[in-house]
């Protein structure tokens, strides 16, 4: 549509195209394992990071080994709440160039 949102029809699609490749990706996994045993590991543990890092971007959520928007929403918190403003500022947001350009 141009508007910058994706409509249903686009997210199926993209679902669909999620589930083509991470079936690709266990078939050549397969193949793999009946192959070569020295670049397994390494094969797969690469495997496992693009096919979470796809997940997420898909919207698919996290996966095992990413951790979820609520354990990420706690890390924030925490982090709000353990802040302290730099020395020699007041923590409101406001410097120097605010006072010199009447900001």
């Amino acid at each position: 549509d141009g508007d910058g949102f994706v409509s249903m029809t686009e997210v199926m699609k993209l679902k669909e195209e999620q589930r083509r490749r991470m079936r690709l990706v266990e078939q050549d996994k397969q193949k793999r394992e009946e192959g070569d045993s020295g670049s397994k590991e390494v094969i797969s543990s690469a495997e496992a990071k693009v096919a979470a890092e796809i997940r997420l971007l898909m919207g698919g959520g996290a996966s095992d080994d990413l951790q979820s928007d609520d354990v990420m929403a706690d890390q924030d918190q925490q982090m709000d709440a353990d802040w302290v403003k730099p020395a020699g500022q007041s923590g409101d947001g406001r410097t120097s160039l605010n006072e010199k350009f009447g900001y």
